[in-house]
């Protein structure tokens, strides 16, 4: 659950670097057309000395210049932006295939605060089976106050990345004492209902349902989850279940009609 929404957002991105990737190539290819336009122009002045016009079609010509780069160089430019950019969808390509989890770089791109459960870094996993379950809280913990911290400045996919790798961490805490996996539960609904407000500022809204989901799985008098839930529902076009939802965050709310949630930093 926890891979795809971060893989959800690193395809969003790829996308937008291709888009503007895209934009790029046809604007040097343009300028491009206009450069080779300018070289035909340039040619003209000798063909019209007689015309008495030198001087004129000279200075027309160097402002021409002015405005274009070389042929030569654009030709190179662009070359090597195509290049990229077959490269760049081979790569958004292959995000959706499984086996897309052979590298790590894009995965742990987002300001990870350490690289444990990284598909594929069985030795960071190891550090975190060997911790106990006390200090596994202690992590857990650490990592919903930095996201929370990164949240408020609006550094929403690095903050989602915090919580993700709180929520990974939970997955460890199977040994703990009774207290310990309450506490556990408790930071677990928490840091689902803050991811889920980081997929509501990403327009992310399926995702925004599905973690709220897991948070009323746990505990379904969550305001936060209810409202977030709604909101995203809402966002999605789907207005009766937004509604649904917005009246149960009301209804636990003690009938209050004006919802202001933040973010939960307890």
């Amino acid at each position: 659950m926890f891979a795809s929404g971060m893989k959800d957002i690193i395809h969003q991105e790829m996308i937008k670097e291709r888009d503007k990737l895209e934009k790029h190539i046809v604007a040097m290819e343009e300028s491009l057309r206009r450069a080779r336009a300018a070289v035909i122009q340039s040619d003209r002045p000798t063909q019209q000395n007689h015309r008495n016009r030198h001087d004129d079609t000279l200075k027309q010509s160097y402002t021409q210049w002015d405005c274009y780069e070389d042929t030569d160089e654009l030709d190179e430019k662009i070359d090597a932006a195509k290049k990229a950019l077959t490269k760049l969808n081979d790569k958004i390509k292959n995000h959706n295939n499984p086996s897309y989890n052979n590298d790590n770089s894009d995965q742990c791109s987002l300001h990870h605060r350490y690289k444990c459960s990284c598909l594929g870094d069985k030795r960071a996993e190891r550090a975190v089976v060997a911790m106990t379950t006390c200090e596994r809280l202690d992590e857990m913990s650490q990592f919903k106050k930095d996201g929370n911290t990164l949240f408020v400045q609006q550094n929403y996919k690095e903050a989602l990345a915090l919580y993700e790798k709180s929520l990974m961490y939970y997955e460890y805490c199977f040994d703990g004492s009774q207290d310990e996996r309450e506490q556990a539960e408790t930071i677990r609904e928490l840091c689902l209902v803050n991811a889920a407000a980081c997929f509501l500022h990403l327009k992310l809204y399926r995702k925004c349902i599905e973690y709220c989901d897991e948070a009323l799985a746990i505990n379904d008098n969550n305001v936060k989850a209810w409202f977030r839930r709604g909101r995203a529902h809402r966002l999605h076009h789907d207005f009766d279940s937004a509604e649904e939802d917005l009246k149960k965050a009301i209804q636990l709310l003690g009938g209050e009609s004006t919802i202001a949630i933040s973010l939960d930093k307890r």
